[in-house]
């Protein structure tokens, strides 16, 4: 009986010291693990949120700045004979945007060759009065047109390369005289 009763108050002391209210160690590692990898997965997503929307930002600014650099550029050679249009030209945009640059480049319009529209269109070649007109277009689209393209350079921070942005626009000579070849005019 005396056994008995030792035994019985061996496990009412157990009892009352594992039902006191409390975390155990283990409980308390795996909580903090749980909550170490929850921070991990928000830190992460956080970050890429964050460069995303500096990226997101830098493309904003670029097609701003290129839509306002287009836009002086018009200002600056509209009425201009094409002659006059530099080839090669670059600057930045200040201190407002201290991390952007541009550079303007123009070259001679290069039309592409109308004969070979017109034959995969029809299926057969020009006739030699269509190949001179055709030839006469070309020629006049050249001399009226030149083709420019304007680039955005921006910096990043983190990367050393520079991300561009470009578009590409042409200045059209409305004064340019269409040299109609001859016989065209008089009924033949």
């Amino acid at each position: 009986m005396l056994l008995y009763l030792q035994n019985k108050t061996y496990n009412l002391c157990m009892k009352k010291s594992f039902s006191q209210s409390g975390f155990t160690l283990i409980e308390v590692i795996i909580a903090l693990m749980i909550l170490t990898g929850s921070l991990m997965v928000l830190t992460t997503a956080w970050s890429s949120n964050f460069l995303k929307l500096n990226k997101s930002k830098r493309h904003d600014i670029a097609a701003f700045l290129l839509k306002q650099k287009v836009t002086e550029l018009n200002i600056e050679y509209k009425g201009m004979p094409l002659e006059q249009i530099k080839e090669e030209d670059k600057g930045d945009f200040g201190e407002d945007y201290p991390q952007f640059r541009w550079e303007f480049k123009s070259q001679e319009f290069i039309m592409p060759n109308l004969a070979a529209l017109y034959t995969a269109a029809n299926g057969e070649e020009p006739d030699q009065m269509t190949t001179l007109v055709l030839e006469q277009m070309k020629g006049f689209f050249e001399k009226s047109v030149r083709e420019a393209e304007i680039i955005v350079f921006a910096k990043s921070g983190r990367v050393k390369k520079e991300a561009r942005y470009r578009v590409t626009t042409y200045f059209v000579d409305y004064n340019q005289e269409l040299e109609l070849p001859q016989g065209a005019g008089d009924g033949q």
